[in-house]
């Protein structure tokens, strides 16, 4: 992988211009910001400024993004924006609008992303618990899964990552486990 950053370098610099590389962050989350991306370190280590991407937790319209890397350079603040529909647009396509500014590191988006992955395995425990006996009413789960504690959005991811259905019993909506 230090290899081919090597060889990228030489060709932005040839070229003068600059390569954009997109990550996803590890499940299993990380102890540092520079550490967090799926794949090699070499990737973060070899390129002279990295940023993050993170999305709000309790307010999923709202994303960070941080400066997790910088050679020779201050890090840049956290920055804040929300993504909303564009005006008199039909494409579906919508529009980045910058928020401002956070106090949040990328450290602290760290810290983040790391209770996130906690709280969305323990929501998948949660609902496989509840529906190892069968289907259940979807409105049941919901209230007892607030009772514990786990959020909509968790819920939700838990849901797709079992692969959890949707079935309709009579008048409801039950869940049930494939």
């Amino acid at each position: 992988m230090a290899r081919l950053i090597r060889k990228l370098t030489q060709l932005a610099r040839d070229y003068q211009t600059t390569f954009l590389a997109v990550r996803h962050f590890r499940k299993a989350g990380a102890e540092q910001s520079g550490h967090i991306g799926m794949g090699s370190i070499a990737i973060t280590g070899g390129v002279r400024s990295s940023m993050m991407l993170k999305v709000c937790p309790e307010d999923d319209s709202k994303r960070y993004l941080a400066h997790n890397k910088s050679n020779g350079l201050k890090k840049g603040p956290t920055l804040t924006f929300v993504i909303q529909d564009a005006p008199n647009e039909s494409s579906g396509i919508g529009q980045l609008v910058w928020t401002g500014t956070s106090e949040l590191t990328s450290e602290d988006l760290v810290l983040m992303v790391r209770k996130t992955v906690k709280k969305k395995d323990e929501a998948t425990a949660f609902l496989e618990e509840i529906l190892s006996q069968g289907p259940v009413d979807k409105k049941t789960v919901q209230r007892k899964a607030l009772a514990q504690g786990h959020s909509d959005a968790t819920l939700r991811r838990a849901k797709k990552e079992l692969g959890i259905k949707s079935c309709k019993q009579g008048t409801v909506w039950a869940w049930h486990l494939k």
